[in-house]
């Protein structure tokens, strides 16, 4: 076995190890058999992220899968189709699938005849389902929340017969195996879903296949480097796909040496995969949504990586996971909710008050104009065993439509923070990731709780 460990942008290999080609650069490291051979590996641009990663923004996909200190890194630039004329001895295509609105939101795998064993490996790891964990603490979704938690579910996994116009892929001959991945529209499958469906399939072939390489499809993210800030952006179930996790990504792409990637329930089931982050955000949809896709192992997951020093950052639904009100939520703040039946109170703007802490914390602002979204209406909890959270922000203004209590919104807090463990949290009840002047709150948040505390400190921003 030799070992080849991060090539720049541009390199090759050598000609006698796995090589990854495609339409344009790309840079991996791993260990190889020197009689492996070469692989296409092609990801066709769509309308929206294909796979997704933390170069997604610019127009670039990784996926990272690490072994016993050897690490397969793929930067794959988007190409317009692919490309036939290159020869390689196994091809591996993703595409984007446009569907009508009312087509069935399915992904299709299509193999040439002599990629078809390796195709049917794939749809059936693809297809694969988790053993069930029995979820006591989460009710059955509600008719409100389902039409957010449809289109996030997991689409079925379809074999069919590979394209004409896709044939010459396999060579004059016909002989090369050939492997097409066609995933629905963005809105149909979230990004983080369609990075483990490319880290899912390059595995079966990197391992399965050529017997290469065997790594955990959970790594998301690279090795950390010096300085560098890793960060987790849940688009899973339960998480509105506008402008929710895509705002988030946003905002962390203004962060200096910042890493992200949007991450799903399956990359948070164990305490293992949660340390390759400094810190997890979760956005608005539904924060029974969230729970329940996150699952027992996952929400306890969360909490450990809190615990033992991480980050917390919840907007709205996010919020609501957050608190200490629900048998689902994760109990990292000393607050429940109030008025908890009456949730869908409005949409719209809101004036919200920012305290001497918060000020410190998120900025010299006064009274500011926040757009609100359902969000938790926030009231101590009363945990013996948690700290007092520290407002940062009262709503002087409120919504109190769908049968909402009057008056129940007023001067209650709309975004506090706090410690949990050797980790903080902040949450905001209000959107200020939808407001151009008010992005910086998320930063100043990443920023206050990335860091170093510890259990015994106060709660108050300094």
């Amino acid at each position: 076995m030799r070992s080849l460990i991060g090539l720049s942008a541009g390199q090759r290999p050598e000609r006698n190890l796995l090589r990854f080609a495609c339409a344009a650069s790309l840079t991996f490291g791993f260990a190889a058999s020197a009689d492996a051979a070469s692989v296409r590996v092609i990801a066709e641009k769509g309308e929206g992220k294909l796979v997704g990663g933390s170069e997604v923004a610019a127009g670039q996909l990784k996926c990272w899968t690490v072994a016993e200190g050897n690490s397969l890194d793929i930067d794959v630039s988007f190409a317009a189709t692919a490309d036939a004329r290159t020869p390689a001895d196994f091809v591996l295509v993703f595409r984007e699938r446009k569907i009508e609105e009312a087509a069935k939101a399915e992904v299709r795998v299509s193999a040439s005849d002599a990629g078809k064993a390796i195709a049917a490996r794939i749809v059936a790891a693809l297809s694969a389902k988790p053993a069930e964990v029995p979820d006591p603490a989460v009710p059955k979704i509600s008719d409100d929340a389902a039409a957010t938690n449809a289109v996030l579910s997991a689409p079925p996994v379809t074999l069919v017969d590979l394209g004409e116009a896709d044939r010459a892929l396999a060579g004059s001959a016909g002989k090369v195996p050939v492997v097409i991945i066609e995933c629905p529209a963005i809105d149909r499958m979230p990004v983080s879903q369609r990075a483990r469906f490319f880290r899912i399939a390059a595995h079966e072939v990197v391992a399965g296949e050529l017997k290469a390489f065997a790594g955990s499809v959970d790594r998301v993210l690279p090795d950390r480097e010096a300085g560098a800030l890793h960060i987790g952006i849940y688009d899973g179930l339960g998480s509105n796909r506008s402008p929710g996790p895509e705002a988030m990504y946003g905002i962390a792409g203004t962060i200096p040496n910042a890493k992200f990637t949007f991450v799903g329930p399956n990359e948070l089931q164990t305490v293992e995969s949660t340390k390759q982050f400094d810190v997890l955000m979760f956005p608005g949809g539904t924060g029974g949504g969230q729970a329940r896709a996150l699952g027992p192992n996952g929400r306890e997951a969360v909490k450990s990586f809190v615990r033992d020093g991480g980050a917390y950052i919840g907007n709205c639904a996010g919020g609501y996971l957050a608190s200490s009100g629900y048998k689902w939520s994760l109990g990292l703040l000393n607050v429940k909710t109030v008025d908890s039946k009456n949730w869908a109170r409005g949409t719209g703007d809101v004036q919200v008050e920012l305290t001497d802490d918060g000020r410190k914390l998120l900025g010299e602002h006064g009274t500011v104009t926040i757009r609100y979204a359902n969000g938790p209406i926030y009231a101590s909890a009363g945990v013996a065993d948690l700290p007092e959270v520290s407002i940062l922000a009262y709503y002087r203004t409120e919504f109190a439509r769908n049968g909402a209590t009057p008056g129940a919104m007023i001067n209650t807090p709309a975004i506090v923070a706090a410690p949990y463990g050797k980790g903080r949290v902040v949450a905001f009840s209000c959107h200020p990731e939808y407001s151009k002047d008010y992005k910086d709150f998320i930063v100043r948040a990443i920023d206050w709780t990335t860091k170093p505390t510890s259990a015994s400190q106060s709660s108050a921003p300094k």
